[in-house]
Parts: structure tokens; C-alpha cells; sequence
């Protein structure tokens, strides 16, 4: 109870700040820009919006909220989170290969959820990579395998070290 008490506060007093970041980056999306600081209000804004997102969760997780589960289609979320890290991946010298199948049927998914354990994934490979030469490949893939939906996010980092193997 003390932990969620703690986290609702936090995630509160993060919620004012990033709504000024919205909306101030809505407003320059509106704006008489150039292109390049068009892009940079674009990402500021899907960045923003996406920090909200964590907020919530760090919200429902403090409310013991059940996840909204709805129809997705899983190479769209893809898509878009790699979308989100394209900048920062080729400023960290890192080609993205994408294989992803066209005939995958919707899964049934916590969108929020399933775009931070892509974050999650692709941030991790990003930080073997670097840390290792650089420079690197991510590739990331879906395909159907009878009635499921895989995908694979790979990267030619230094792998996981033999002590964190077991967990």
C-alpha cells in the first residue's frame, strides 16, 4: 500500500509537467515552422505522450488496475515504436532490418504494455550494441506459427553475460 502510495504521488507530480510539454509541443506543431523544427516538435510530442503513457501505468499499477486489453495488430505496434526510436537509433550508428509477416491476424493486447516491452527490448539491444562496437544491426521480425503470433527483436550485441543467464 505504501509503495502504491508513493507511486500515484509520483506519477501525479509528473503529470503536470508533461501536460504543459503536450500541450506547448501541440502548439509549435501549429506553428509557421521549418521542417526540421517541425520534426523536432513531432518527436517532443510523441515522447511526451508516451512518458503520459507510463505515467498511467505507473498509475494503474498504484490503483491495481486491470489491463485494457483490445484487438491489435502487432506489426502496427511495432511500427510505431521503432518509429519512436529511428532517431536515436541511427544517431547510435544502428541499421534496423524489418521482416514482418502481412498475413498476421489481430492479437488480443494491452497496446501500452506491449509498446514498453518493445521500448524495453529495442532500448536494451541499442545499449549491448554500443557498449559493444558502436555500431550494430537490429533486426526485427513477426511471423504466424500455426495459430500464434511470434516476433523476434535480435541484435549482434555482446549477448547477455553468463551470470544473468539463470534469471
Amino acid at each position: 500500500a505504501a509503495v502504491g502510495q508513493l507511486v500515484a504521488g509520483v506519477a501525479h507530480e509528473l503529470n503536470n509537467p508533461l501536460t504543459g510539454v503536450i500541450g506547448f509541443s501541440e502548439l509549435l506543431l501549429r506553428a509557421d515552422l521549418g521542417p526540421d523544427a517541425k520534426e523536432s516538435a513531432r518527436w517532443i510530442s510523441e515522447e511526451a505522450r508516451r512518458a503520459a503513457t507510463i505515467v498511467q501505468n505507473l498509475l494503474s499499477f498504484a490503483r491495481k488496475q486491470e489491463v485494457e486489453t483490445a484487438r491489435v495488430d502487432l506489426n502496427e505496434v511495432l511500427a510505431t515504436t521503432l518509429a519512436l526510436k529511428a532517431y536515436d537509433l541511427r544517431a547510435s550508428n544502428i541499421e534496423v532490418e524489418k521482416e514482418l509477416a502481412s498475413d498476421l491476424p489481430e492479437v488480443m493486447a494491452d497496446v501500452n504494455q506491449l509498446r514498453s516491452v518493445f521500448l524495453n527490448l529495442i532500448s536494451n539491444a541499442q545499449y549491448s550494441m554500443t557498449a559493444a562496437h558502436d555500431r550494430g544491426t537490429l533486426r526485427v521480425s513477426s511471423e504466424l506459427v500455426g495459430e500464434r503470433v511470434r516476433f523476434a527483436i535480435t541484435d549482434d550485441g555482446s549477448g547477455i553475460e553468463a551470470a544473468s543467464l539463470s534469471r
